[in-house]
């Protein structure tokens, strides 16, 4: 009797050991996960610059947990952005100061591409190697050209159990840097 009471304590404490790791491993997982949705964003939005020859925008939404990747309709407004501006839906459109009749400039629907980030993971400490930010309430902006450069940033991805991986992407090859805690 004492040997069966014994196994079903073993199994108990082999079953919640197992549940442990089995909930870091998937903390782990949605951080990868999320790295490399932005790896491939960035990747992408490079790749699509060179071959279209048009500046393509990054959108970092910090609020939504979200990337959005889209070219302008007027690719010449893509360095020069004064403010953007947000409409229904969570589609972003850039605005510049009272242009033309509705002061628009929206972006292109065919080259837009959204990817949401996993539950729990957010973007912090954001940075861009310009001298001005492009930011507005959350929302970051990263230009890249035609030429194969970007605005370089850095930022970090982090989850909410305290794991983060930190992302530097260069200004000039456009090439990313990710450094992950253990």
């Amino acid at each position: 009797m004492i040997e069966l009471l014994l196994v079903v304590v073993i199994i108990i404490l082999a079953t919640t050991i197992a549940g442990v790791q089995f909930g870091r491993s998937m903390n782990g997982a949605q951080l990868r996960t999320s790295v490399r949705a932005v790896v491939a964003m960035n990747k992408y939005a490079r790749s699509q610059a060179v071959l279209s020859q048009k500046h393509m925008v990054l959108l970092y939404d910090s609020n939504l947990n979200k990337l959005e990747l889209f070219t302008l309709k007027q690719s010449s407004d893509a360095v020069s952005q004064d403010r953007f501006d947000q409409f229904g839906g969570g589609s972003t459109t850039y605005v510049e100061e009272e242009d033309q009749e509705t002061g628009e400039v929206t972006i292109d629907q065919q080259n837009y591409k959204s990817r949401r980030l996993e539950d729990k993971v957010g973007i912090a400490d954001f940075e861009v190697d310009i001298e001005d930010l492009y930011e507005e309430e959350g929302v970051f902006w990263v230009n890249y050209y035609p030429n194969g450069m970007c605005d370089g940033h850095t930022f970090s991805l982090v989850h909410e159990n305290g794991r983060r991986a930190d992302i530097t992407v260069e200004t000039i090859t456009g090439d990313l840097k990710v450094e992950m805690e253990p």
